[in-house]
C-alpha cells in the first residue's frame, strides 16, 4: 500500500510539471529557439507561474475549489494542444534522443544511485516550524474558504503567497505531503536549469556534478522535505537569470517576456525578491545590450508580481505588510512586533566586520546553526578561493561569478540566514565544482609527466571531473539528511507514530483532536513544534508577531491577570504552555497564577493546557 501512496505522490508531482510545461509550450510554441531540454527547464517554471496566476484569479472570484480549478486548467491544456503542431512535439522528441556512451551510462548510474533516496525526502510529514505556523495554514485556509481571504490569526496574515497558492492546488488534488513534492519539484527545476546552463558553458560532466551538489546540499534537502517557499523563489528567479543569459545569442521578444514572467512570479513569492530587482536590471541590460528590452523585462516582471502587493495594500494600506510599518502603518501587527522581527534578523550570523568575513568559511561549517542552517559541507567552501580567480575566468562564465559575488556581498551585509541565498546556491555549486576541477587539473599538470598528458588536457580534465563526482558520491553515502527507502516506508505506514516520536508535544494535539477541540483558538508559550500541521488539525497560535512574549511581559510585568484578560478579549480559549518555560524565573509568577486561577484542561511531561474563563 505504501508503494501505491509513493506512486500517487510522484504521479501528482510529475503530472503538475507536465501540464505546466504544456501550458507554457502552447503559449510560446517554438519562439524561444532553445534546445529541447532547455525548453523543459525554462517553460515548466513559466507554466507553473501561469497556473499560479490562474489560481490567484479564481481565488479572488471565490472559485478556488477542485471543479473550477481543474476545469480552467483543462481549458488551458486544450488551448495549448490546439496551438501546438505535431511536428513541434516530434521535433522535440528527436532532439531529446540520446546516444549511449560510457560517460552517459556512468552519469545515468550515478543519477539513479543519488536521486532515488533524494526523491523520497518529501515523504516526511510536515513538522518544520514555518510550514506549520503559516505556510500550510495559508494554503488550507484558502482551500477551506474556496477563496483568497485573509486569516488574521496567522503569524503573517498578509504576504506574497504565490508558492502557497501552489500548495493550495496540492491540497486540492492530494494532501499535505503533496505540498512537499511540489516544493521538491521546484528545487529539481532549479537543478535542471543549473544543468542546462553549465552544460552550455562548460561540459556535461561538470554540469552533472554541479546539479548533483545542489540537490544533495543539506540545506536543499531540508527545504525539499518541507513546505517552505525558498526553493520556489530559487526556481523562478534562477530560471529568469538563465533565460536572460540566452538573449545574447537569441535576442528576441519571447525570451524577454518569459524571463519577465519568471521574475514576476518570484516577486510574488517572497519580498526578498525585491532586493534582486537592481541586480536583474543590470543582468538584463548586460545580455540584451539595450534599454528597451531591459525596461520591457522589468515591466512584465512588475505586472506579473503586482497582484499580491495590490491585495496587501487594499487590505492594510501597506503593499509590503508587515514591513515598512513606520511609513504605511503596522496593522495588523504592532510596532513592538516589527522591532522583534528586525531583532530576529539581526541576531543571525556573526557580524559584518572584515574579521568576520575572513572567519566566514570556518563559521559556516563549524557554527552553521548561527545561520539557521543544517550542516554545510566543507566542499561548499571551495567557493571562496574561486572568487579570487574571477579575473582569469573564461569570458562566458565570468558574468555569473560576478553575479554570485554581488549577491554574496549583499547577503553578508544584510540578514545572514543561509537559506536566503537559495536563489544563488545553484551558481554557488557550479563554481565549487568548477574550482575543484580546475585545482585537480592544475595538480595533474604539475605532478604527471608531460608525456603522459600528450598534446591535449581533455583527458586530464575528464579524470578530474570523475574524481569530483566520486567525492560527491562518497560524501552523500553518509548524508543523514537523506531519507532512504526503509525509513520512507515507515513514514507512510505509520505517520502518527512518526510524529509522536519526532515531536514530543504531539500528545496535546492528539488530545485536542480526540476531544473535538481542534478548532479552538490557542495561544502558545514556548511550545514550538506543538503547531504541527496535519490535514485535519486547526491548532492556531503565535499570531501576535515574534515579540509577543516580550511584549506581554514588558506590558504587564508580573500582572498575569492583565495578560489573561487581553488574550480573552482576543477570543483565545486556551493557553498551551511548555512546562520548562513556566519553571523559568522570568515566567514563574505567571505560571503560579495560571495554575491557581485557571482550569488545567490537559497536562503531560512537556505541555500544560490551561482553559481561559
Amino acid at each position: 500500500m505504501e508503494f501505491l501512496y509513493v506512486g500517487k505522490q510522484m504521479l501528482l508531482m510529475l503530472g503538475t510539471g507536465f501540464l505546466a510545461f504544456v501550458i507554457a509550450k502552447g503559449l510560446f510554441r517554438s519562439s524561444l529557439q532553445l534546445a529541447a531540454l532547455e525548453e523543459v527547464a525554462l517553460l515548466t517554471p513559466a507554466g507553473l507561474g501561469i497556473l499560479i496566476l490562474l489560481l490567484f484569479a479564481l481565488g479572488l472570484l471565490g472559485f478556488l475549489s477542485l471543479a473550477p480549478v481543474l476545469g480552467c486548467v483543462g481549458l488551458l491544456l486544450l488551448l495549448s494542444a490546439w496551438r501546438l503542431k505535431p511536428r513541434l512535439w516530434l521535433g522535440g522528441l528527436r532532439t531529446l534522443r540520446l546516444r549511449a556512451t560510457p560517460l552517459k551510462i556512468l552519469l545515468l548510474i550515478a543519477a539513479l544511485i543519488l536521486l532515488a533516496p533524494i526523491v523520497l525526502v518529501p515523504l516526511t510529514p510536515p513538522y518544520h516550524s514555518d510550514e506549520i505556523r503559516y505556510h500550510l495554514p495559508y494554503a488550507l485556509h484558502f482551500v477551506e474558504q474556496g477563496a483568497i481571504v485573509p486569516d488574521l490569526h496567522l503569524r503573517y496574515p498578509f504576504f506574497t503567497l504565490n508558492v502557497n497558492l501552489l500548495y493550495s492546488f496540492a491540497l486540492l488534488i492530494g494532501d499535505d505531503v503533496t505540498t512537499h513534492f511540489m516544493h521538491f519539484m521546484l528545487g529539481f527545476l532549479a537543478a535542471l536549469n543549473l544543468y542546462v546552463l553549465v552544460r552550455r558553458l562548460t561540459d556535461a560532466l561538470t554540469a552533472f556534478c554541479s546539479a548533483l551538489l545542489f540537490l544533495t546540499l543539506p540545506t536543499v534537502l531540508q527545504l525539499a522535505a518541507s513546505a517552505y517557499i525558498d526553493l520556489g523563489l530559487a526556481c523562478f528567479t534562477f530560471a529568469a537569470i538563465v533565460c536572460l543569459s540566452h538573449c545574447r545569442n537569441n535576442a528576441g521578444l519571447p525570451l524577454i517576456l518569459c524571463a519577465g514572467l519568471l521574475l514576476g512570479i518570484g516577486l510574488g513569492s517572497k519580498y526578498l525578491a525585491l532586493a534582486y530587482i537592481p541586480i536583474m536590471l543590470a543582468w538584463a541590460y548586460y545580455y540584451s545590450r539595450s534599454w528597451r528590452p531591459t525596461l520591457l523585462f522589468i515591466a512584465v516582471a512588475l505586472a506579473a508580481g503586482l497582484p499580491w502587493y495590490v491585495y496587501n495594500a487594499i487590505h492594510t494600506g501597506n503593499p509590503i505588510s508587515p514591513f515598512a510599518g513606520e511609513v504605511f502603518g503596522y496593522w495588523p501587527w504592532r510596532a513592538e512586533d516589527m522591532i522583534g522581527q528586525i531583532h530576529n534578523f539581526e541576531s543571525r550570523g556573526f557580524g559584518k566586520s572584515p574579521l568576520e568575513l575572513l572567519m566566514l568559511p570556518y563559521n559556516l561549517v563549524v557554527n552553521h546553526w548561527h545561520f539557521s542552517s543544517p550542516p554545510i559541507p566543507v566542499v561548499a567552501m571551495a567557493i571562496f578561493p574561486c572568487f579570487f580567480l574571477i579575473p582569469w575566468m573564461d569570458a562566458k562564465i565570468k558574468p555569473f561569478a560576478v553575479l554570485l559575488l554581488i549577491a554574496f556581498v549583499v547577503w553578508f551585509f544584510s540578514a545572514q540566514v543561509f537559506r536566503y541565498l537559495t536563489v544563488f546556491l545553484p551558481l554557488w555549486c557550479f563554481f565549487c565544482v568548477w574550482f575543484l576541477i580546475w585545482l585537480l587539473t592544475l595538480i595533474g599538470r604539475t605532478v604527471l609527466p608531460r608525456k603522459a598528458l600528450g598534446d591535449s588536457s581533455t583527458q586530464l580534465r575528464s579524470i578530474a571531473s570523475s574524481l569530483v563526482l566520486l567525492l560527491l558520491l562518497i560524501l552523500n553515502f553518509d548524508n543523514r539528511w537523506l531519507i532512504f527507502p526503509d525509513k520512507a516506508r515507515l513514514l507512510v505506514m505509520d505517520r502518527e507514530a512518526f510524529l509522536a516520536k519526532r515531536i514530543q508535544e504531539y500528545g496535546l494535539i492528539q488530545h485536542l483532536r480526540n476531544t473535538g477541540m481542534e478548532n479552538e483558538r490557542i495561544y502558545q508559550m514556548g511550545t514550538g513544534a506543538l503547531l504541527t500541521y496535519v490535514r485535519n488539525n486547526r491548532v492556531i497560535g503565535d499570531y501576535y508577531g515574534i515579540s509577543s512574549y516580550n511584549y506581554f511581559f514588558d506590558t504587564y510585568g508580573q500582572d498575569a491577570s492583565g495578560f489573561i484578560g487581553e488574550l480573552s478579549a482576543k477570543g483565545v480559549s486556551f493557553i498551551a504552555a511548555k512546562r520548562d518555560m513556566l519553571s523559568l524565573r522570568k515566567w514563574a509568577g505567571w505560571g503560579d497564577y495560571m495554575r491557581s486561577s485557571l482550569v488545567i484542561e490537559y497536562e503531560d511531561d512537556h505541555t500544560v493546557l490551561f482553559a481561559l474563563p
